[in-house]
Formats: C-alpha cells, sequence, structure tokens
C-alpha cells in the first residue's frame, strides 16, 4: 500500500490522498471549494477542527485568466526561480505538448490551454509533489478539457504526484478521479462523495 502524500482529518472522516490520484473537490457554487484549497496551501488559516498534513511541494494554481504571470516570455516563466539543465525543460515541454512554441513567445498570447499548461509543466520542473488547482476546465471548450485531464493524469505517473481540482464542471473530471471530496454550504470539512 502507499504512503499518502498528504491527510485531512476532521472530527468524523479522515481522507488520504495517495501517490499518482486525481481529487475532485465538488459542491455548490459558493459552498468553499476554493478556500478549502487556500487553506490546504496554506494560504488561509484552517479551522481548528480540521488536521492538514501535507508536503512541502505543494502548489496551487489559483482561478485566474489570464494568469498572474511571473516572467513575460514562455522560457522564462517555465523556469522562473530554478536553473533547469536545457535537456530538462525541453523534456518538460513535450510532456505538456509546448515544446512548439517558441521561448520568447510573450506569457500573454498563450491561449487558455497553453497557459494551464505552462504553469503545469514549471510545477513538475519544480518537483511538485501535490498541485492544487482551482476551477482548470472553467472555460475550455470540452475537447481542450479532455486533452488536459490526459496531460494531468501522464503527469501523475510520470511524477508519482497527485492533484486535488476543486471545480463546478465536475462533469469534466469525474470518470478520471479516484476520490470525489463533497463541500457543502457552511461547512468546512468534506465528506466523501455518494460515487466513491
Amino acid at each position: 500500500m502507499s504512503t499518502a502524500i498528504a491527510t485531512l482529518a476532521g472530527e468524523e472522516r479522515t481522507f488520504a490522498v495517495l501517490p499518482g490520484q486525481m481529487v475532485l473537490v465538488t459542491g455548490p457554487v459558493g459552498a468553499g471549494k476554493s478556500r478549502l484549497l487556500r487553506r490546504l496551501a496554506g494560504l488561509a488559516p484552517m479551522p481548528p477542527q480540521i488536521t492538514w498534513q501535507g508536503p512541502k511541494g505543494v502548489q496551487m494554481l489559483a482561478d485566474f485568466m489570464p494568469p498572474l504571470w511571473l516572467a513575460p516570455t514562455l522560457g522564462e516563466e517555465l523556469a522562473y526561480g530554478l536553473h533547469p539543465a536545457e535537456m530538462e525543460s525541453q523534456r518538460v515541454l513535450a510532456a505538456w505538448r509546448l515544446q512548439d512554441i517558441p521561448a520568447d513567445t510573450p506569457v500573454e498570447a498563450l491561449n487558455r490551454l497553453a497557459a494551464l499548461r505552462l504553469a503545469l509543466a514549471a510545477m513538475e520542473l519544480a518537483g511538485t509533489r501535490l498541485a492544487l488547482l482551482d476551477n482548470p476546465s472553467a472555460c475550455l471548450p470540452l475537447d481542450d478539457a479532455e486533452l488536459l485531464r490526459k496531460d494531468i493524469a501522464a503527469w501523475l505517473q510520470r511524477s508519482g504526484g497527485a492533484v486535488v481540482i476543486a471545480c463546478n464542471r465536475w462533469q469534466d473530471w469525474q470518470p478520471w478521479v479516484q476520490q470525489t471530496w463533497y463541500l457543502e454550504m457552511d461547512t468546512d470539512m468534506p465528506k466523501a462523495d455518494a460515487h466513491d
């Protein structure tokens, strides 16, 4: 049995996030799915009755479009704060289907799918163990959402990491996830979805 990458424990239940897993956080609009991700990322305080134990390599991709870029070009954004070998950068770009976009392309010129892939490629290059994704398939056509799911699944296979995805378009992810956490209105701790 695999050792959990992270655990979320409340008074009545505990969830373990295992290597290679996609976890889906669903619930009504306004239930606090994004707030839960911010708490898991350490960007907001966790209620005292809930315990979160996650890895050091946690990164969150917030629901901003256009994204908040740290650098002006694709190549600089990919390696921001890192010093990867050229071959490693090329491998990661190819894995995320970005190899045909020139490194000097302004990040503002990327469409939503390419922007998401670039952010996720940077996470892979940084060795992220747990990625928290807020509404990644929002505003994507269904075909692009499917490509993104396949790319993320391949990344998890390569890395042994895990992803927690909060979204309103749960249908994009349901067939692919290993766990579903359902967050009700006015609650802080999700419950296991009936589909699990």
